[in-house]
């Protein structure tokens, strides 16, 4: 074999081994695995908007990031109670109203499980890097009954001092 043939193989060779390496840089294997993270036990993470709603960070402040594949377990002991409703917003800027845009996140972007009383975990199920801002509502606390009347009070004898000078 010449030797005009031998640098063609070799550059044939090492334009597959790129190609190859370049083609291989996606969300397959292990080059797109994400981490675990809890939200909401230390203080300043999340804040009771009312009684009834919760929020990871305020809209016009910085959110929260959420990197591929994280799974973000939000702890919201303050609210309590089962979620009624769970609204991601993601952007890709970190604050988004001084910086950017966002949207509410549904599908692979913000995949919603374990709800439970003041929980609630957030997948980012793809290979890209967002921040996320959460808002949590539940249904109201029932109010407390009205006071009843106390039976003892409705067999309390009337005073002779209203019916003692009926007669006179």
């Amino acid at each position: 074999m010449g030797e005009r043939k031998r640098r063609v193989l070799g550059l044939v060779a090492l334009w597959g081994i790129v190609m190859g390496g370049l083609g291989s840089a996606s969300c397959y294997g292990h080059t797109c695995d994400g981490d675990t993270q809890v939200y909401g036990r230390a203080p300043g993470e999340g804040q009771l908007v009312n009684p009834d709603t919760w929020q990871s960070s305020p809209i016009d402040g910085d959110w929260i990031p959420f990197t591929k594949q994280r799974i973000w377990f939000f702890e919201m002991d303050a609210l309590g109670r089962l979620p009624a409703t769970i609204t991601p917003y993601i952007s890709a800027e970190r604050n988004p109203v001084r910086d950017g845009n966002w949207t509410i996140g549904s599908g692979n972007l913000a995949e919603q499980s374990g709800a439970g009383s003041g929980r609630v975990a957030i997948k980012n199920n793809t290979c890209a890097d967002y921040y996320i801002r959460l808002v949590v509502t539940a249904a109201p606390r029932p109010s407390a009954p009205a006071p009843t009347a106390d039976p003892a009070d409705a067999a309390a004898p009337i005073s002779d001092a209203s019916t003692s000078d009926a007669g006179d």
